[in-house]
């Protein structure tokens, strides 16, 4: 996408989505502790990492954080340089549209031209100045474009079944294309027909546009998402919140003949870390090893593409493991063929009918 970019960055800010449970990466992400906060690939968090990534591109007060009331006292601990007035507080968690609403709301009222640049506080990225580059071209798109909402999309390098897709339709001006379709979590043959095809990128859950056409788009597409986010804003009632729909996707639902979903192809290198398989990918990219420890005292004999992780005060020792991640934590010992890592979600809703929901 080669565009000129503009130099004023005035009415232009991001917004980091730090809400997660990140269950996925059970049992070191849990609920009191997710793994957004938490140091999986260097010694900083990943949400440090990502409002580190985008010094250069925004001042500091021009970058805003979205997250629950259960996380924000601990958002703010990790990010001490960030304004406290600059967290976003959802009193529950009521999924994306909602994190979506309170955000374009909140900063419209400081800035009725503002552009948000919206993305994920539990990524991993490679090309910093590729993915800086990426931000810059999407806030100029949009300020020539102010009734469009773009995404940002990675060309697959491998058909990733824990992953969600956008079928690229038809091109536009400015290396952009129309958006055909969202596609979540394929099979292995559909996410290999995906990458095959070319026609596919990979969700990474990134949006540009005006607060004010995010709103009016939600608004046309749903009015009880207006309602509630207006009515919540007024008396701050939990319940008003809660009225505000919880949609299977933040974005597909929207009329594209009022507001055009637009993607443009991302050139940087890019992991959403949902799960332990695509931890361990990251790790091994990292480290160019196989078999990798992580936070712990770490004996092994023989072992191939194995991921070790501990936060207990023990030894681990394993012989001849081939395709297996070992995580230990004071309380939970989790041992998990690495193919089966969607399968954690199905373990925690059996401890959870167990009764055994401390462990959560």
């Amino acid at each position: 996408m080669k565009r000129e970019v503009p130099k004023d960055v005035s009415h232009t800010y991001a917004v980091v989505l730090a809400g997660g449970a990140g269950t996925r990466l059970w049992p070191l992400s849990r609920k009191e502790l997710p793994k957004q906060m938490q140091s999986l690939v260097s010694e900083r968090s990943l949400i440090d990492e990502t409002i580190a990534r985008l010094k250069g591109v925004l001042p500091r007060e021009h970058i805003f954080v979205s997250t629950t009331q259960n996380y924000a006292e601990k958002i703010t601990a990790i990010l001490p340089d960030l304004p406290k007035e600059h967290i976003i507080i959802e009193p529950v968690a009521r999924g994306k549209i909602a994190a979506l609403a309170l955000a374009a709301s909140t900063i419209q009222k400081k800035d009725t031209q503002a552009i948000l640049f919206v993305l994920a506080s539990d990524h991993t990225i490679a090309g910093i100045s590729a993915f800086q580059k990426s931000i810059r071209s999407a806030f100029s798109y949009i300020a020539s474009h102010p009734r469009d909402i773009l995404l940002v999309g990675i060309t697959p390098t491998k058909p990733d079944t824990s992953l969600g897709y956008i079928q690229r339709g038809k091109k536009a001006s400015g290396g952009v294309s129309h958006v055909e379709k969202f596609i979540e979590k394929p099979s292995e043959r559909v996410a290999k027909h995906y990458v095959d095809s070319g026609e596919y990128l990979w969700n990474t859950s990134y949006y540009c546009m005006r607060a004010s056409t995010l709103l009016e788009a939600y608004g046309d597409a749903d009015p009880a998402i207006i309602r509630g986010i207006t009515a919540f804003l007024k008396q701050k009632r939990v319940s008003d919140f809660l009225k505000i729909p919880d949609k299977a996707h933040e974005m597909e639902f929207l009329n594209p003949a009022r507001h055009r979903l637009m993607v443009m192809r991302g050139t940087f290198s890019w992991a959403d870390v949902g799960t332990w398989e695509s931890l361990h990918h990251v790790l091994m990219n990292l480290n160019k090893n196989s078999t990798l420890t992580k936070n712990t005292q770490h004996v092994d004999i023989a072992s191939t593409g194995s991921l070790v992780v501990s936060t207990a005060d023990k030894l681990v020792a394993t012989v001849g493991l081939n395709n297996v991640v070992v995580v230990n934590t004071p309380d939970v010992l989790l041992v998990l063929n690495k193919e089966r890592s969607r399968d954690i979600k199905k373990l925690l809703l059996t401890l959870k009918e167990k009764g055994m929901g401390k462990y959560l």
